[in-house]
């Protein structure tokens, strides 16, 4: 048995094509001449490490516990990135998934602001889109349907926004509500996976009867484990001998508490259960990642072309779907391998070898035009812009109760000096609200307006601002 880690030197390509239909993303790697592959059988794992199972944990609604509690106590359990039965592969911690409110991050000390965010995508965990609004649902008297431009709306600003922070868009959707609504519309923004407490689909995604878009998760809420599941740690987790082959298994939750409460303790105990059964400690045959990061692997495993031939081993995947690391199994070689190209992890055992890539194509959700960007972020108040630009939306953030008769009246200039209001009659009067980031625009259900500066009525309770403009450099 022996690994080989990153050795530079070794001839690997690694390339990305402009988007396109026929475009590919292709990396293929030519072997030493003295390896033997004639009669080499080359497969792509069903999961990346050669795991047999895969897990994710999602927290909702972004909540500062996740930085401050879950993501140190995941990183107690730890996996290997060598497959199941090899030694010596590399600890690798526990991560999850943070599934945010686009109009809540930063909002107040309790939710997460986006350089928590950014310090958790550095930790290896996953940003989730939770909408922006975090609106619809079918229960309640009325229940609130949402219309598709109000669904388009939501998701054109809350990838952008997300993209803009942390430099990709996530690929993976929570269903505010478990409003599936929104699962029409998820393809446009790139987005390829949808979870919700309830879904219809088996959780074996390879499956011919999987629906990556209606994925069940585990629902383990303080109130409905204690009460639904009696406070049993391992509650909706498969018994010995665990896990199937192929199943992917998600637990949610909105938070887990501080150490020395119940919660936590469960979920100590839940965690570490699985890592001593199935992480570095026990069988090492999970692969524990964000949900988005496990679809997109799943999703690249079923269009990715592998091939070996004349001493090259070539993987190419379509620039339709993200991009994705993938584990390609060799069976039946003989000869030393040499160096590994750049960024390339290779096990072997035997005349089997475990070879995985590095992202293969590009990274995140592509989100469509107008293309748009921030030129502001400041206090409220009037704003002349350095040059005219095409106003996308407005973004303000409110923390506190209006004055009493106060009406928001926001506009856009535009370069001939007429005055256009940004905001709906409906929209005028603003509730008390502590930590939420209003968005008012015409895009993406209406052009750019055009203008040259931005007016507001300040109030006490408003304490942010920003101005979104069409980017018309892309």
């Amino acid at each position: 048995m022996s690994a080989l880690h990153v050795l530079r030197g070794a001839t690997a390509v690694l390339t990305y094509a402009v988007p396109g239909f026929l475009a590919a993303a292709d990396w293929t790697w030519k072997l030493p001449a003295n390896v033997e592959v004639s009669q080499a059988k080359v497969e792509i794992c069903p999961y990346l490490y050669g795991k047999e199972w895969a897990y994710a944990l999602e927290i909702d609604d972004g909540p500062k516990l996740v930085i401050n509690v879950a993501q140190p106590l995941l990183a107690k359990q730890q996996f290997t990135d060598a497959p199941p039965g090899v030694s010596g592969g590399k600890p690798m911690p526990f991560v999850g998934g943070v599934a945010i409110m686009v109009l809540r991050v930063g909002g107040n000390g309790t939710l997460l602001s986006w350089d928590d965010l950014r310090k958790l995508n550095e930790l290896g965990w996953g940003v989730i889109s939770h909408s922006y609004f975090h609106k619809g649902r079918t229960w309640g008297n009325p229940p609130e349907i949402l219309s598709a431009e109000q669904i388009r709306h939501d998701l054109f600003w809350s990838q952008w926004i997300i993209a803009s922070e942390l430099g990709e868009a996530p690929t993976h959707f929570v269903y505010p509500n478990g409003y599936t609504d929104y699962a029409q519309y998820l393809g446009e923004f790139g987005m390829y996976s949808g979870t919700r407490v309830g879904g219809s689909s088996v959780r074996f995604p390879y499956a011919p009867e999987a629906k990556h878009l209606d994925t069940t998760r585990n629902y383990l809420d303080g109130g409905v484990w204690t009460e639904s599941g009696k406070g049993e740690p391992m509650w909706s987790f498969p018994k010995e001998p665990g896990p199937a082959a192929g199943e992917f298994i998600i637990d949610f939750t909105h938070g887990i508490g501080d150490p020395g409460t119940d919660s936590y303790a469960r979920w100590e105990q839940r965690l570490g259960n699985i890592g001593q059964m199935y992480g570095a400690a026990g069988k090492d045959n999970v692969w524990c990642a964000p949900s988005g990061e496990i679809f997109n692997y799943v999703n690249a495993r079923m269009k990715a072309r592998v091939s070996l031939a004349d001493g090259q081993l070539s993987v190419s995947l379509s620039d339709e779907i993200p991009g994705s690391p993938l584990t390609i199994k060799l069976t039946g070689i003989s000869g030393d391998l040499g160096e590994v190209p750049a960024g390339t992890t290779v096990y072997r055992q035997g005349d089997v070898a475990w070879v995985t890539t590095p992202t293969i194509g590009k990274r995140g959700a592509r989100i469509p035009g107008p293309a748009v960007k921030r030129i502001y972020a400041g206090k409220v108040e009037s704003v002349s812009l350095p040059e005219p630009a095409k106003i996308a939306a407005v973004r303000i953030k409110q923390f506190g109760k209006p004055a009493d008769g106060y009406e928001l009246k926001l506009s856009a200039v535009t370069p001939d000096g007429n005055s256009v209001s940004l905001v709906d009659d409906s929209e005028k009067k603003l509730p008390a609200l502590w930590g939420n980031w209003h968005l008012f625009g015409p895009v993406p259900l209406r052009d750019g307006l055009p203008a040259r500066s931005i007016e507001i009525h300040p109030d006490r309770s408003l304490t942010d601002m920003e101005i979104w403009v069409v980017d018309e450099k892309q």
